[in-house]
């Protein structure tokens, strides 16, 4: 799979032929409509000090993503040369559209359980895509062999940083309340866990208790429990 990253797609898109094309897709009706309000007449100033500057027209730029392309396959070089037809198909558009590839935020992984599995040399604007063994993609962390271990380290380091908060809050004297203090839980903690659940749930249960300690470390303390108490 390849990762890329437009180098200042929100500055430089033209709003006006995003509103055109849309017009195709969608015809005419609110939904058209609500874009084109969303896109139409945005004003910005700049701000030094305490001067502002008269208020400007927008005329470019929209909200921006990432995107990916990949392609499957039991061979190898077969991947390549997908990958590098589309790779060439991306430059060329480039070309002629005006955007540039971030070589810096593009990057490349292979999904194996394959020891030893060797990498691929794809180019975008005649650099290569760097090969890198986990890629992070809507919060995710992807690894080469899917096993999700990076993915739930990362998330045990996030969830340890908001114990911290709620620690200090669920001081005995001057914290907040048990029903409180859940309701930080299921925002803070609970919510990241379950948005990103839906992947990484189908690895080993071994691997899903990398982040048990710290999910039974926030609730023993919005509850008010003791270190010992049991986890049932």
């Amino acid at each position: 799979m390849i990762c890329q990253d437009i180098t200042k797609a929100y500055d430089t898109i033209w709003r006006h032929r995003v509103i055109q094309i849309f017009s195709k897709i969608i015809s005419n009706g609110n939904m058209l409509n609500y874009i084109k309000s969303f896109l139409d007449n945005r004003q910005f100033a700049v701000k030094v000090s305490n001067t502002l500057s008269v208020n400007l027209l927008q005329e470019n730029g929209v909200p921006q993503d990432d995107f990916n392309f990949w392609c499957r396959s039991n061979n190898l070089s077969t991947v390549q040369r997908f990958l590098e037809e589309t790779a060439n198909k991306l430059t060329q558009w480039a070309n002629t559209s005006g955007f540039k590839f971030s070589n810096s935020k593009s990057q490349c992984i292979i999904f194996s359980r394959k020891r030893g599995q060797k990498h691929i040399n794809v180019q975008i604007d005649g650099k290569n895509i760097p090969n890198n063994n986990t890629v992070k993609i809507l919060g995710l962390k992807f690894d080469t062999k899917m096993n999700w271990i990076q993915h739930l380290k990362y998330l045990k380091t996030d969830i340890n940083q908001k114990l911290n908060l709620i620690k200090m809050l669920s001081h005995t004297q001057w914290g907040g309340d048990e029903h409180t203090l859940i309701r930080i839980h299921r925002q803070l903690i609970r919510a990241k866990l379950d948005y990103e659940a839906i992947l990484y749930q189908s690895t080993s249960h071994s691997h899903l208790k990398i982040i048990d300690s710290a999910l039974n470390s926030s609730i023993r303390l919005c509850i008010g429990a003791f270190k010992s108490s049991p986890i049932e």
